[in-house]
């Protein structure tokens, strides 16, 4: 989202997919920002990088102007897979114990 340029119609497109009314997923579309050349260059930590990412998509817009905020940043997509992940391990975890032989 970052390397998207300010003013294009792209911007509003994209916003639309992560959004859901394009192109929707079942548990919809998560959009993260990385560290720049520049910012890894001077070696960037993660938790600056993530401070820069959340203040990328609270300031610039379309992004900032969403419905969903929750849709923004690597510690949304965590909070959102960790559960996810949990379920399937524990989905398989009793799938194996009931069918596996003896």
């Amino acid at each position: 989202m970052d390397v998207i340029a300010k003013g294009s119609k792209s911007r509003s497109l994209w916003l639309d997919v992560i959004e859901g009314r394009s192109n929707p997923l079942l548990h919809g579309y998560y959009c993260t920002r990385q560290p720049d050349d520049a910012e890894r260059e001077v070696g960037i930590s993660a938790e600056d990088a993530r401070h820069n990412e959340m203040a990328f998509f609270e300031q610039e817009a379309p992004w900032s102007t969403s419905i969903n905020k929750s849709r923004f940043g690597i510690r949304n997509l965590v909070s959102k897979l960790g559960p996810l992940l949990s379920q399937i391990i524990k989905n398989t975890y009793v799938v194996f114990f009931v069918y596996a032989p003896h």
